[in-house]
């Protein structure tokens, strides 16, 4: 077994960690300055979709944060990793942010990769 082959499994591990927490952070933002989000939805073309006041924006925020610590701790990486790539798909297409492409092809790798834990033997 080669160097290169050892460092493949961390790659999870090395895509899961930043993922977590821009999650956590984003989720955290949105308790912490819901009229942002507010506004951003508002803003875009599927506004009428979303009940008027803060009531979603804090159930977003809530269900980033959760998504965030379940990568973070390891948790059912597969199955948070894929629910992160929803969560992500619906940013790009309602906030219209394509930079979170990206972050979408990382939560689709996690969904497939699944965890290799580098700790095993």
């Amino acid at each position: 077994m080669n160097s290169v082959d050892k460092l493949r499994r961390y790659i999870p591990l090395l895509l899961r960690l930043p993922l977590g927490f821009i999650f956590v952070f984003f989720g955290i933002e949105k308790f912490l300055e819901p009229a942002a989000t507010l506004a951003i939805i508002q803003a875009s073309m599927v506004a009428f979709l979303f009940p008027p006041g803060n009531a979603m924006i804090y159930v977003i925020g809530a269900v980033e944060s959760i998504v965030g610590v379940c990568l973070l701790l390891n948790i059912q990486l597969r199955k948070t990793a894929f629910l992160a790539s929803i969560l992500l798909l619906n940013i790009i297409i309602i906030a219209q942010i394509p930079q979170d492409i990206i972050l979408l092809g990382v939560a689709l790798a996690l969904a497939f990769l699944g965890n290799d834990n580098p700790w095993k033997t």
